[in-house]
C-alpha cells in the first residue's frame, strides 16, 4: 500500500513539474513576442529623440557656427550601436544639424 502511495506522489510531482515547465515556456514565448513587437517603437522613439537633438543643434549652429552639440552623442549614439546599417552616422549628422538626413543612406 505504501509503495502505491509513493508512486502516486511521484506521478503528481512530475505532473506539477510538467505544468511549471509549460508555463515557463509560454511566458518565454510571450516575452519574446512582446519584446519584438515593441522594438520598432523603441527605434522610432530613438530616431525622434536624435532628430530633436539635431534640430536643437541646427538652431545653435545658426547662431554660432563653431558651437558644439554635446546632446548629439547622448541622443544618437544608440541608433548606430543597435542598427548600424540603417543609421550609418547619426551622431555626425546630428552635429551638422541635418535632422532630415538621420536614417537616410550616406552618399
Amino acid at each position: 500500500m505504501e509503495r502505491k502511495q509513493s508512486r502516486t506522489r511521484a506521478q503528481g510531482a512530475l505532473e506539477y513539474l510538467i505544468i511549471i515547465a509549460s508555463v515557463l515556456a509560454i511566458a518565454a514565448i510571450v516575452t519574446t513576442l512582446l519584446t519584438d513587437a515593441f522594438g520598432g517603437r523603441r527605434k522610432e522613439a530613438l530616431v525622434s529623440e536624435c532628430r530633436t537633438a539635431a534640430a536643437e543643434c541646427h538652431s545653435r549652429l545658426q547662431i554660432n557656427p563653431d558651437a558644439h552639440c554635446a546632446q548629439c552623442e547622448d541622443s544618437c549614439a544608440v541608433l548606430h550601436e543597435e542598427w548600424p546599417d540603417e543609421f550609418p552616422d547619426p551622431v555626425g549628422r546630428c552635429e551638422e544639424g541635418a535632422m532630415e538626413e538621420i536614417g537616410q543612406p550616406i552618399n
